[in-house]
């Protein structure tokens, strides 16, 4: 009887934290800086947790996580560096692959797809976009193109500079995400009419193939 009831006790608190983890808004927030060298920060944050990274014109890029505004630890990332890539021998292109895939996709199934992702981005697309500075290019020509472009865009405000290549901007992006949204849609993309069969024909290749 006690194992029965420390396992139930486990269920509920293993439902628990599932229910909380997919009701919790992922919180994301990008700021950039562009002057000469490029620079910015991108802060992802779900309840009292903060995924941080951080890129220094420098080269010296953190990444940190912090619980409930303490800083848990920061650790800097490794400068990206060119590395030779080592001879691999070539495989052989199996024909048929990709038309065996994407044969079976028929026009309803594509359009469940497009829907699903035109949700998804409706859903998790930026509250605030913001894009501000001085630009110039070394050609005025291309300046005034951007001048007249700014002003067929919300959230730019970027002031156009004919003397010369002149580069000061600064950009903010914010916006939330909710993983229960995110998971409805994809749960009605796997049951919706297009897309079962077709989900039951990949599933049935792929256990053709092992």
């Amino acid at each position: 009887m006690i194992v029965l009831n420390i396992l139930a006790g486990a269920v509920l608190v293993v439902f628990a934290l599932f229910f909380i983890i997919i009701l919790t808004p992922i919180r994301y927030d990008l700021r950039g800086l562009w002057q000469d060298k490029f620079s910015g920060e991108m802060n992802i944050g779900a309840g009292p947790f903060q995924i941080s990274f951080t890129w220094a014109a420098g080269g010296r890029n953190i990444f940190g996580l912090q619980l409930a505004g303490i800083t848990l630890f920061k650790k800097p990332l490794a400068s990206s560096e060119k590395k030779k890539e080592e001879t691999k021998p070539e495989k052989k292109r199996q024909k048929g692959r990709w038309g065996d895939v994407f044969g079976i996709f028929d026009r309803g199934f594509i359009k469940a797809i497009l829907k699903t992702v035109r949700d998804i981005f409706r859903h998790s697309a930026p509250k605030v976009m913001k894009l501000e500075g001085v630009w110039g290019f070394d050609d005025p020509y291309y300046t005034g193109i951007l001048a007249a472009f700014r002003s067929t865009v919300p959230g730019i405000h970027v002031e156009p500079d004919f003397t010369g290549g002149v580069r000061d901007l600064r950009a903010l992006v914010q916006g939330r995400i909710r993983p229960a949204v995110v998971l409805f849609y994809g749960l009605r993309f796997i049951v919706a009419p297009p897309a079962r069969p077709v989900l039951k024909k990949m599933l049935q290749k792929r256990r053709g193939k092992e």
